[in-house]
């Protein structure tokens, strides 16, 4: 569960959110504080923002337990799940977690708030 200080809740106030609106996440994601946000938004999971997602062990993981709905979420957000060209596990569940996690995370732009 992501919190924040007043300052911090002022400052998301500022552009239209809450707390509660980065609080608001699927049952396959566990975001606990804003710079993974920030910082798969600058520069996606495999920046190392976001491991659960790239490491092959944890997707797959995630993938087995949450996958049709993680899959629901890409083709509800797209209108249909990309192809992925690797036949490898562990790649198709790193590559669809990821797309899930950076799609999620960018309908929020917390790029000029700061949290220091």
């Amino acid at each position: 569960m992501i919190k924040a200080t007043k300052k911090q809740a002022e400052q998301l106030a500022e552009i239209g959110l809450t707390v509660k609106d980065l609080n608001k996440q699927p049952s396959w994601l566990k975001i606990e504080d804003i710079a993974t946000i920030q910082g798969v938004n600058k520069g996606g999971c495999m920046s190392g923002a976001f491991m659960p997602a790239v490491t092959y062990y944890d997707a797959k993981q995630h993938m087995a337990i949450h996958g049709d709905a993680i899959l629901d979420y890409i083709r509800d957000t797209f209108g249909a799940i990309p192809a992925h060209e690797k036949d490898f596990w562990g790649s198709v569940c790193t590559f669809y977690y990821s797309l899930a996690v950076e799609t999620w995370c960018t309908q929020f732009d917390l790029e000029d708030v700061d949290w220091d």
